[in-house]
């Protein structure tokens, strides 16, 4: 797998996990949680992938 590859499954996986709790980063019910990440981390990983909550 390439490098560019590899990015596309992580944002992929991220939104998967945001969409799957409707959107919501923080809380132990949130998409940080769900990856083991920090929610800081993940807003960080968002911000860089251009992953934005539809409006």
């Amino acid at each position: 797998m390439t490098e560019d590859e590899m990015r596309d499954v992580e944002r992929e996986n991220i939104r998967r996990a945001l969409e799957k709790v409707n959107w919501k980063v923080y809380g132990d019910d949130g998409a940080a949680a769900l990856l083991r990440v920090k929610p800081t981390t993940l807003v960080s990983r968002m911000q860089k992938m251009g992953l934005e909550k539809p409006a």
